[in-house]
């Protein structure tokens, strides 16, 4: 299940990508490439790989990166769209994938 969580981040920030460039900005599709194929990257480690923790810490360090981007956009422009949001997804996931990564150690 774990899997999915990864792969509906990466889905809503490639369509948060998706709708940044419709709006003009390229920097935000291609600011959103990296977190989508990392979190994409991590739901199939966990669905697939001999080692889903391996997929699970992709996920959390995805997250943290999340986090951190949205924090600094949020201090920046102090609005909850779309930076509050991506801080509030990106913490979210951080509390996720740590509890997951730590129950399987």
């Amino acid at each position: 299940m774990s899997y999915v969580i990864s792969f509906v981040y990466s889905l809503l920030i490639l369509i948060g990508g998706l709708m940044g460039f419709l709006k003009g900005s390229q920097a935000s599709l291609y600011g959103s490439l990296p977190l989508v194929v990392l979190f994409g990257l991590g739901g199939y480690l966990i669905k697939n790989g001999s080692n889903p923790t391996n997929g699970i810490l992709v996920s959390l360090v995805s997250s943290v990166l999340l986090a951190i981007v949205g924090a600094i956009r949020f201090n920046a422009s102090r609005k909850f769209m779309p930076a509050g949001l991506l801080l509030v997804l990106g913490v979210v996931g951080v509390l996720y994938h740590y509890t997951l990564y730590s129950s399987r150690k």
